[in-house]
């Protein structure tokens, strides 16, 4: 892969250990280079050489926001909100890449305000937000959260979701059971479980003057 390709390639999906290339198991750790049009490479952390990859099926434009590739690990699933002016969500092994279903909604946000997608870690479900443009036409509002089941991928039901749009301010915890909102008025911390999103508890931040943030890990 020439240096040009590697300029272009935005995200950093996954690192694996053990990889199979031309036949040849490789002992190694790598990570998923995943450019905007769907095309992959392999990077060997350890070499620092980058090999070529394949290409998303069914991938035409992946947007340049932080929250258009969600890996889980805890059930081998990479969720990628696919297109420009109509978003789709896609599902791929997270191991091969192997395309595995699109979830079958249509986001079409007129802020151009792309679909989240919520995948805590070692949680049977995730919960995408997203624009549904005919809700909207009839009642006037289109954020819609729909919970999908990760072992199906098939949507379970819709619910009303207490967390709010702000995902720059929300963390997960390290074992995926909780998820933790900020809030700047007043400056508190909202805990929900990450199932559920029914809130479980609230501590003040007293001290707490303007905004912040830390560097997040999301999905651990």
């Amino acid at each position: 892969m020439n240096k040009h390709r590697i300029r272009n390639l935005f995200v950093l999906a996954v690192v694996f250990i053990v990889l199979v290339i031309n036949n040849i198991a490789l002992a190694a750790s790598f990570v998923h280079l995943i450019n905007s049009d769907g095309t992959t490479a392999l990077y060997n952390i350890d070499t620092s050489e980058v090999h070529d990859g394949m290409a998303l099926a069914w991938i035409n434009h992946i947007t340049t926001a932080d929250f258009s590739i969600v890996a889980d690990r805890s059930a081998n699933l990479l969720f990628v909100v696919e297109g420009r002016f109509k978003q789709r969500i896609k599902v791929f092994d997270l191991l091969t890449l192997q395309f595995k279903k699109d979830l079958g909604i249509v986001s079409q946000d007129p802020d151009y305000e792309r679909p989240r997608i919520f995948a805590p870690f070692n949680q049977a479900r995730i919960i995408v937000q997203w624009w549904d443009k005919k809700k909207a036409l009839v009642e006037g509002e289109g954020v819609v959260n729909t919970i999908f089941d990760k072992q199906t991928l098939n949507a379970v039901e819709t619910i009303t979701n207490p967390v709010g749009s702000d995902y720059d301010s929300i963390y997960f915890s390290s074992n995926g059971s909780k998820l933790y909102k900020v809030e700047y008025l007043p400056p508190s911390v909202n805990v929900y479980d990450a199932g559920t999103l029914s809130v479980i508890d609230t501590f003040p931040l007293p001290n707490l003057f303007g905004f912040f943030r830390k560097s997040r890990v999301k999905n651990n």
